[in-house]
């Protein structure tokens, strides 16, 4: 059985509910889950931020979390902090 959560938001903006997906997986005990976003319109960068740092933290406890059904303007603010996170490391080192 896959897992999988479907976002039922159109817009997320607060850090507060990736947490929330975090206490979902952890609660449930699963190993790999799908978040569903197509139903979402927009993130916001606090958001995209908040559930990538919670995905890089799952993945090194072995949770595999992937992203589905990511709309044109939710997969350009995903990528957009993802690449802001990677200027920031390169910085640090």
């Amino acid at each position: 059985m896959k897992n999988e959560i479907k976002i039922r938001k159109k817009f997320i903006g607060f850090r507060n509910d990736a947490v929330d997906f975090k206490r979902k997986i952890l609660r449930n005990q699963w190993k790999s889950v799908d978040l569903n976003f197509s139903e979402v319109v927009f993130i916001t960068g606090a958001f995209a931020d908040e559930l990538l740092k919670i995905k890089g933290e799952l993945s090194t406890g072995g949770i595999r979390i992937s992203f589905s059904h990511l709309g044109p303007d939710v997969k350009k603010m995903i990528s957009a902090v993802e690449k802001r996170k990677l200027r920031w490391t390169k910085l640090k080192n």
